[in-house]
């Protein structure tokens, strides 16, 4: 049977060579495109701008969103596609970063009514554009001051039917003002938000003084969220005159003594609550967090503790519920979408005592002002009952290894003194998890005491206050069994 003409093999010739410079396929096909990323997309001029700022933002303009009334965020992304060919996520979500809803820049340029969002959030997403409702703020009569009267140069649209500027005529260095990020093609760009009134302060000064420091009107960048700057003025002073550097930024935080609780109320720029969380958790999962809470650590802040130590006669060792409190509070945190800072407090305090109906229902009282979802309060009862299992059982390997170092550590410095080991106490004796962690605990405390031939001191049943801490009761009953123990000594 004859082939047929498509059953033929097909045979594939061999395209010829050509000699070419890769000098000159650089110059005719890469630089070309790399110089359109870098001038048409991603580094931003003069103005402050890259060119889908300032295309949405002169949209806003023509629009008259100026001085009238806030419209549809939907209808502003629809009309800045006549200039910019992308599409209308990539439009929106420009527009949420220069809005006042987002708090990504010190002088937002768009005032925003809805959910647009925060910078320092994942999770807080920002609204579809049909809900949300945007015009300009104020400061944009200063960004297109005099734009009528020749003041920058017009250009043809990507389809030749609009004129844009190729630049806004801003009155003030927006582009110190506004933070902005740009990577493109070979080369990068970042700049940090200044202070509006320390920016236009400092330019004065320089027009007046060319010989002016700017240091001592622009000391350094804000953020903002905030945060607190490790400051170095001469580190600051090398990169206004390079260019280039780094510096610090940490978050601020207060102690809460009633609530026995550190509070962060700024976190660094860049960051977010939810990145912040993770890493907390991590260092929980993984020990460091309790490497933080060994004697060793103590020791950068309170040097002394270690003389102490050694010329002591008694010295008593208790420790705490940290290693289980902690994961605790992440994994309901987690399981309740972290709507309430006062969650933890609630579950691991005095509402689960015991377990008579009025202590139940207390609990449930104090959930629902929470305004839980029935899957998050579902989530929660879980880790009461069964779901911090786990968590204590990964808890007491880094436990028992936290107050052996310690014990080690103490009988070394002064092998004389007489040294007691006090028990630790259960705050939540409902919660069978932790009861099955504290019982196992101290066993394993009263059995190193005798290792080491200290005394073990047993406070079972001492009475603890809404945040887990003993009450004036709950004291003196510790101190009357650590002075019998100090006696029988």
């Amino acid at each position: 049977m004859a082939k047929k003409k498509n059953d033929e093999p097909k045979v594939y010739k061999e395209h010829p060579s050509v000699d070419r410079r890769i000098t000159d396929t650089l110059r005719e096909n890469y630089m070309p495109y790399a110089m359109s990323v870098i001038v048409s997309r991603a580094i931003p001029e003069i103005d402050g701008f890259k060119p889908s700022h300032r295309k949405l933002l002169y949209t806003m303009y023509k629009m008259g969103l100026l001085n009238g009334n806030r419209t549809k965020s939907a209808n502003i992304v629809g009309q800045t596609m006549k200039l910019n060919p992308h599409g209308d996520a990539a439009i929106y979500e420009t527009m949420v970063r220069l809005t006042r809803g987002n708090e990504a820049l010190l002088t937002p340029f768009v005032d925003s009514k809805g959910n647009f969002g925060k910078v320092y959030s994942r999770d807080m997403a920002y609204a579809a554009p049909r809900y949300t409702e945007a015009k300009l703020d104020g400061i944009c009569a200063e960004l297109f001051r005099d734009i009528d009267t020749d003041a920058v140069d017009f250009v043809d649209n990507y389809d030749g039917e609009i004129k844009e500027p190729t630049l806004l005529p801003t009155t003030f260095p927006n582009i110190l003002v506004s933070a902005n990020t740009g990577i493109a093609v070979g080369m990068a760009s970042n700049f940090c938000g200044f202070n509006l009134e320390e920016v236009c302060r400092t330019t004065i000064e320089c027009i007046k003084n060319p010989e002016h420091d700017i240091l001592s009107t622009m000391p350094a960048p804000d953020f903002t969220t905030g945060g607190e700057l490790i400051y170095d003025e001469g580190e600051m002073r090398a990169i206004y005159e390079s260019g280039r550097g780094s510096f610090k930024v940490r978050a601020k935080w207060q102690y809460d003594k009633k609530e026995n609780l550190i509070e962060v109320t700024e976190i660094p720029y860049t960051t977010t609550i939810e990145a912040i969380i993770d890493k907390i958790a991590e260092l929980v999962k993984t020990g460091k967090m309790s490497e933080m809470n060994t004697l060793s650590g103590c020791q950068y802040d309170y040097p002394e503790i270690l003389e102490y130590l050694k010329e002591a006669d008694i010295i008593s060792i208790q420790m705490g519920s940290n290693d289980a409190f902690v994961p605790t509070v992440v994994a309901i945190g987690n399981a309740t979408n972290w709507k309430s800072e006062d969650l933890a407090s609630i579950v691991l305090s005095g509402n689960l005592r015991s377990k008579d109906p009025e202590t139940r229902a207390a609990f449930q009282a104090s959930m629902k002002k929470l305004k839980l979802t029935k899957s998050e309060t579902d989530a929660v009862w879980n880790l009461v009952t069964s779901g911090m299992n786990k968590i204590c059982t990964d808890a007491y390997p880094v436990s028992t290894a936290n107050i052996r170092s310690v014990v080690e550590t103490v009988r070394a410095l002064n092998p004389d003194a007489q040294i007691l080991l006090i028990g630790a106490t259960n705050p939540v004796p409902l919660l069978p998890s932790w009861s099955n962690y504290f019982n196992k605990l101290n066993k394993f405390q009263k059995q190193l005491a005798e290792v080491y031939d200290i005394d073990y001191v047993a406070v079972p049943y001492a009475q603890t206050e809404l945040d887990g801490h003993p009450t004036v009761s709950g004291h003196k009953y510790i101190a009357k069994k650590i002075v019998k123990a100090i006696q029988n000594g």
